[in-house]
Protein backbone atom coordinates (compact mmCIF):
# COMPACT_ATOMS: atom_id res chain seq x y z
CA UNK A 1 0.00 0.00 0.00
CA UNK A 2 2.89 2.30 0.83
CA UNK A 3 5.18 1.55 -1.77
CA UNK A 4 5.63 1.34 -6.00
CA UNK A 5 7.80 1.11 -8.36
CA UNK A 6 7.83 3.76 -10.82
CA UNK A 7 8.84 4.44 -14.51
CA UNK A 8 9.31 7.45 -16.70
CA UNK A 9 9.45 7.92 -20.77
CA UNK A 10 9.87 11.27 -22.28
CA UNK A 11 10.48 11.95 -25.79
CA UNK A 12 11.13 15.55 -27.32
CA UNK A 13 12.50 17.05 -30.35
CA UNK A 14 12.17 19.86 -33.36
CA UNK A 15 12.84 19.55 -36.72
CA UNK A 16 12.83 23.34 -38.11
CA UNK A 17 13.76 24.58 -41.47
CA UNK A 18 14.79 28.01 -42.43
CA UNK A 19 14.28 28.92 -46.50
CA UNK A 20 16.55 31.82 -47.74
CA UNK A 21 16.22 34.27 -51.39
CA UNK A 22 19.74 34.23 -52.79
CA UNK A 23 20.77 35.80 -56.36
CA UNK A 24 20.95 33.16 -58.95
CA UNK A 25 24.35 33.00 -60.40
CA UNK A 26 23.20 31.34 -64.01
CA UNK A 27 21.09 34.56 -65.22
CA UNK A 28 21.91 37.79 -65.61
CA UNK A 29 18.20 38.93 -64.56
CA UNK A 30 18.78 40.47 -60.89
CA UNK A 31 14.93 39.41 -60.13
CA UNK A 32 15.81 35.48 -60.84
CA UNK A 33 16.48 34.00 -57.41
CA UNK A 34 16.87 30.35 -56.05
CA UNK A 35 16.76 28.84 -52.44
CA UNK A 36 19.18 28.16 -49.58
CA UNK A 37 18.07 26.05 -47.62
CA UNK A 38 19.15 25.30 -43.46
CA UNK A 39 18.52 22.59 -41.67
CA UNK A 40 18.33 22.16 -37.59
CA UNK A 41 17.28 19.00 -36.10
CA UNK A 42 17.30 17.99 -32.71
CA UNK A 43 15.86 15.08 -30.05
CA UNK A 44 16.01 13.98 -26.69
CA UNK A 45 15.28 10.86 -24.80
CA UNK A 46 14.85 10.34 -21.03
CA UNK A 47 14.13 6.62 -19.56
CA UNK A 48 13.79 6.11 -15.80
CA UNK A 49 12.81 3.29 -13.21
CA UNK A 50 12.66 3.61 -9.51
CA UNK A 51 11.05 2.92 -6.08
CA UNK A 52 8.99 5.04 -4.59
CA UNK A 53 7.96 4.92 -0.71
CA UNK A 54 4.89 6.84 0.74
CA UNK A 55 3.81 8.55 4.19
CA UNK A 56 0.90 9.97 6.03
CA UNK A 57 -3.18 8.85 5.72
CA UNK A 58 -4.76 12.27 6.02
CA UNK A 59 -5.24 14.60 3.15
CA UNK A 60 -1.75 15.69 3.04
CA UNK A 61 0.73 12.73 1.49
CA UNK A 62 4.83 12.66 1.50
CA UNK A 63 6.48 10.48 -0.75
CA UNK A 64 10.43 9.46 -1.33
CA UNK A 65 12.70 7.16 -3.27
CA UNK A 66 15.40 6.70 -5.94
CA UNK A 67 15.43 5.74 -9.74
CA UNK A 68 18.08 5.20 -12.08
CA UNK A 69 18.21 7.15 -14.99
CA UNK A 70 19.30 6.77 -19.07
CA UNK A 71 19.73 9.79 -21.14
CA UNK A 72 20.07 10.33 -25.16
CA UNK A 73 20.70 13.60 -27.39
CA UNK A 74 21.29 14.18 -30.84
CA UNK A 75 21.87 17.88 -32.41
CA UNK A 76 22.36 18.02 -36.80
CA UNK A 77 22.23 20.98 -38.70
CA UNK A 78 22.08 20.19 -42.60
CA UNK A 79 22.77 22.82 -45.46
CA UNK A 80 21.77 23.15 -49.09
CA UNK A 81 22.72 25.52 -52.11
CA UNK A 82 20.63 27.08 -54.88
CA UNK A 83 23.58 27.85 -56.51
CA UNK A 84 25.84 24.93 -57.80
CA UNK A 85 29.69 24.35 -56.89
CA UNK A 86 31.09 23.56 -60.24
CA UNK A 87 33.78 24.48 -62.66
CA UNK A 88 32.10 27.77 -64.01
CA UNK A 89 31.14 29.14 -60.40
CA UNK A 90 33.82 28.17 -58.32
CA UNK A 91 32.71 30.48 -55.31
CA UNK A 92 28.58 30.62 -55.59
CA UNK A 93 26.46 33.17 -54.04
CA UNK A 94 24.82 32.17 -50.86
CA UNK A 95 22.91 33.43 -48.02
CA UNK A 96 24.60 35.35 -45.53
CA UNK A 97 23.14 33.62 -43.00
CA UNK A 98 24.86 30.52 -44.47
CA UNK A 99 28.39 29.57 -43.24
CA UNK A 100 29.80 30.88 -46.04
CA UNK A 101 32.43 30.15 -48.72
CA UNK A 102 35.90 28.47 -47.37
CA UNK A 103 38.74 28.56 -49.76
CA UNK A 104 40.65 25.64 -47.74
CA UNK A 105 37.29 23.50 -46.94
CA UNK A 106 34.82 24.40 -49.66
CA UNK A 107 31.19 24.97 -48.17
CA UNK A 108 29.78 23.45 -45.14
CA UNK A 109 27.12 20.85 -46.37
CA UNK A 110 26.20 19.22 -42.38
CA UNK A 111 27.19 19.80 -39.45
CA UNK A 112 27.03 16.81 -37.00
CA UNK A 113 27.78 16.74 -33.11
CA UNK A 114 28.29 14.16 -31.43
CA UNK A 115 25.49 11.90 -30.06
CA UNK A 116 25.36 12.55 -25.93
CA UNK A 117 24.45 9.55 -23.89
CA UNK A 118 24.51 9.58 -19.97
CA UNK A 119 23.68 7.47 -17.19
CA UNK A 120 23.01 8.37 -13.78
CA UNK A 121 20.74 7.97 -10.38
CA UNK A 122 17.85 10.55 -8.60
CA UNK A 123 17.03 10.74 -5.56
CA UNK A 124 13.40 12.66 -5.03
CA UNK A 125 10.91 13.75 -2.02
CA UNK A 126 7.50 14.92 -3.07
CA UNK A 127 4.34 15.95 -1.30
CA UNK A 128 1.08 15.39 -2.64
CA UNK A 129 -2.54 17.00 -1.14
CA UNK A 130 -5.78 15.29 -1.67
CA UNK A 131 -8.38 17.71 -2.99
CA UNK A 132 -11.10 14.72 -3.58
CA UNK A 133 -10.18 11.13 -2.38
CA UNK A 134 -8.55 10.02 -5.50
CA UNK A 135 -7.35 13.37 -7.03
CA UNK A 136 -4.32 15.32 -5.68
CA UNK A 137 -1.85 18.52 -6.49
CA UNK A 138 1.36 18.29 -5.22
CA UNK A 139 5.38 19.24 -6.42
CA UNK A 140 8.84 17.09 -6.30
CA UNK A 141 12.15 17.73 -5.33
CA UNK A 142 15.34 15.46 -6.65
CA UNK A 143 18.83 15.71 -6.48
CA UNK A 144 20.73 13.21 -9.24
CA UNK A 145 24.35 12.96 -10.89
CA UNK A 146 24.94 11.72 -14.09
CA UNK A 147 28.07 10.72 -16.55
CA UNK A 148 27.89 11.96 -19.34
CA UNK A 149 29.88 10.84 -22.96
CA UNK A 150 29.88 12.32 -25.93
CA UNK A 151 30.94 11.23 -29.28
CA UNK A 152 32.87 13.00 -32.19
CA UNK A 153 31.41 16.37 -34.24
CA UNK A 154 32.45 15.85 -37.69
CA UNK A 155 31.42 18.42 -40.58
CA UNK A 156 31.00 17.31 -44.29
CA UNK A 157 32.68 19.79 -46.90
CA UNK A 158 31.78 19.89 -50.50
CA UNK A 159 34.69 21.57 -52.60
CA UNK A 160 36.18 21.28 -56.41
CA UNK A 161 38.90 19.56 -56.93
CA UNK A 162 40.60 20.60 -60.42
CA UNK A 163 42.90 17.37 -60.61
CA UNK A 164 40.34 15.05 -59.06
CA UNK A 165 39.71 11.59 -61.61
CA UNK A 166 36.53 11.00 -63.20
CA UNK A 167 35.59 7.60 -65.26
CA UNK A 168 39.05 6.96 -65.36
CA UNK A 169 39.92 10.61 -67.12
CA UNK A 170 42.08 12.67 -64.99
CA UNK A 171 42.42 16.23 -64.39
CA UNK A 172 38.99 16.67 -65.44
CA UNK A 173 37.94 18.11 -62.18
CA UNK A 174 34.60 17.79 -60.03
CA UNK A 175 33.27 17.66 -56.94
CA UNK A 176 34.18 16.19 -54.06
CA UNK A 177 32.96 16.06 -50.58
CA UNK A 178 35.30 15.34 -46.93
CA UNK A 179 34.40 14.90 -43.34
CA UNK A 180 36.94 16.78 -41.06
CA UNK A 181 36.83 15.90 -37.51
CA UNK A 182 36.11 19.00 -35.29
CA UNK A 183 36.58 17.43 -31.69
CA UNK A 184 36.88 14.08 -30.53
CA UNK A 185 34.11 14.13 -27.87
CA UNK A 186 34.21 14.04 -24.41
CA UNK A 187 32.69 13.29 -21.00
CA UNK A 188 31.23 14.97 -17.85
CA UNK A 189 30.06 14.28 -14.65
CA UNK A 190 27.08 16.55 -13.29
CA UNK A 191 25.41 16.77 -10.69
CA UNK A 192 22.34 19.24 -9.06
CA UNK A 193 18.60 19.98 -7.16
CA UNK A 194 15.88 20.08 -9.39
CA UNK A 195 12.49 20.23 -8.94
CA UNK A 196 10.93 19.87 -12.56
CA UNK A 197 11.19 23.20 -13.52
CA UNK A 198 8.70 24.63 -10.63
CA UNK A 199 6.17 22.29 -11.93
CA UNK A 200 2.98 21.49 -9.91
CA UNK A 201 0.76 18.32 -10.83
CA UNK A 202 -1.91 16.59 -10.98
CA UNK A 203 -2.36 13.28 -10.05
CA UNK A 204 -5.31 10.83 -11.14
CA UNK A 205 -5.54 7.53 -8.83
CA UNK A 206 -8.02 4.48 -10.11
Amino acid sequence: DNMAIRATFFNGGSDVTQVYEVYDDRSNNPDSIVFDKFRQNSSTTNLSLGMEWRRGKSRLRGYYGGEAVLTWNNFHRHYSYGNALNVNNLTPTDAGAMPGYSAEYGRLVSDRFGANFGIGARGFAGVEYFIAPKICIGTEFGWGVSFNKSADRNQTWEKYDPFVTIDGNANQGGIITHVENIDQGGWSIQSGIDNFNSQIFFHFYF
